[in-house]
């Protein structure tokens, strides 16, 4: 199996007939060796065919190659850790940790899409018009009894069966990261639409507030006073309210930018989810593993979900992380942890609701920030507003329970470089 088993001879011969040089040159062909069209065509497809194979069976191999070193540094930094956690090891090298993941980062970028490791190969060389001529082989004596075995292939013996399992996986993993990369794009750009509505509300508080300071200066208010509430008090009515008001737009920005803060490390997470094959991969090694068991049972024990559908037969509870799966796994340093500390994060049934079935599968690994359907599973607003809040909470608990987490592998002060594309 190769990454371009689809494409059919049907389909590269529709692209030789369509695209306007290869027609050209076909028909050039034709008029200099007197061939027709049609038998010239069908060699140039069947040439084009077999240098997509060759790319094809390239490119799986190198990502294969990829993948195994890949799992192979993972696992030297496993046993490191529990060398480290088993006190098997007193005195670990940090130098030699750091260097692992730098090895392991390198590797990482190694990974990439067919099309942009297409792209990065270097061109073949053009054939010349004449190819030379084929250098004659002398013929093969048969072998005597004294000469011992030879290596001489047995046209009736089958052939070898290869393995397919391991290019259909590679291909597999490199389509499921394409698709996550896809979810982690819309993210960014969501929360990058945020970001955007909040600079510019920011803006027009600002223009309110530079309006306020000269109304109330041309009205003689000292607006360098009125921080001190007993000056305001002593102001009128009338320009106390103005004062109250311009406290209030201050008050409106400064949340905003407390906003934009956590919204910029968000929409780092999600970068860093679409950058880092390294990323996307520990997502797939982790979600078949969470939510857990217990979680199902737990979920399954409810009478009803935490927007008030019943749990039935027909739209049954299921657990649902708060914070997304892959914003977790996109968080500095997480993909350092080793499994055990990484699904006790993820498991952790603080960080997880009981949400029906239908709610559940529309908000997959939207986070209640952004999930663009919630008004179409009965969501309340209130209810989403303290959904939202809570995940504010946990994102903070999960990153601080990372970084604790990773010093005590490695030492406080000495930690890893943060694996980021």
């Amino acid at each position: 199996m190769t990454v371009l088993e689809h494409l059919t001879p049907e389909a590269v011969e529709t692209v030789v007939r369509s695209h306007p040089r290869l027609s050209a040159a076909v028909a050039e062909i034709a008029g200099r060796t007197g061939l027709p069209e049609d038998v010239v065509r069908s060699h140039l497809t069947e040439s084009l065919r077999e240098s997509l194979e060759r790319l094809g069976e390239a490119y799986v191999g190198h990502t294969t190659e990829t993948i195994t070193a890949i799992e192979g540094l993972r696992r030297e930094i496993d046993a490191f850790y529990d060398r480290v956690l088993t006190g098997g090891d007193p005195n670990p090298s940090v130098e030699h940790l750091q260097d692992l993941f730098r090895q392991l980062h390198d590797k990482a970028r190694d990974l990439s899409d067919p099309q942009t490791w297409a792209n990065e190969q270097p061109a073949t060389p053009v054939e010349p018009a004449h190819p030379p001529v084929e250098p004659v082989t002398p013929p093969v004596e048969p072998a005597r009894a004294q000469d011992g075995p030879v290596d001489v292939a047995d046209p009736t013996a089958e052939a070898p069966t290869l393995e397919p399992e391991p290019a259909a996986a590679a291909v597999e993993r490199a389509r499921a990261i394409e698709t996550l990369r896809g979810h982690a794009r819309e993210q960014v750009e969501a929360i990058e639409a945020e970001i955007r509505a909040s600079d510019a509300a920011s803006s027009a508080t600002q223009q309110q507030i530079i309006d306020l300071n000269r109304e109330l200066s041309r009205r003689g208010v000292d607006v360098a006073l009125l921080r001190d509430p007993r000056y305001v008090e002593r102001l009128s009515p009338e320009l106390r309210a103005l004062a109250e008001r311009r406290a209030d737009l201050i008050d409106e920005n400064k949340a905003r930018v407390l906003d934009r803060r956590q919204l910029g490390e968000r929409a780092a997470t999600w970068r860093r989810a679409v950058g880092s094959d390294l990323v996307a991969r520990r997502y797939l090694e982790l979600r078949r593993r969470t939510p857990d068991r217990a979680a199902r049972q737990r979920s399954a024990a409810v009478a009803a979900d935490i927007l008030g559908v019943p749990n039935t037969e027909l739209n049954p509870t299921r657990p649902d992380h708060i914070v997304p799966v892959l914003e977790v796994v996109g968080m500095d340093n997480f993909v350092l942890l080793p499994d055990d500390v990484a699904l006790g994060i993820l498991n952790d049934p603080a960080y997880i609701d009981h949400l029906n079935e239908s709610a559940n599968s529309s908000k997959s690994d939207w986070a209640w920030d952004d999930w663009p359907q919630w008004q179409n599973h009965g969501v309340d607003p209130i209810l989403r507003a303290d959904r939202i809040a809570r995940s504010a909470e946990i994102r903070a608990e999960i990153r601080q329970r990372i970084q604790t987490a990773v010093s005590r592998l490695v030492g406080s002060g000495n930690l890893p470089p943060v694996v980021t594309p």
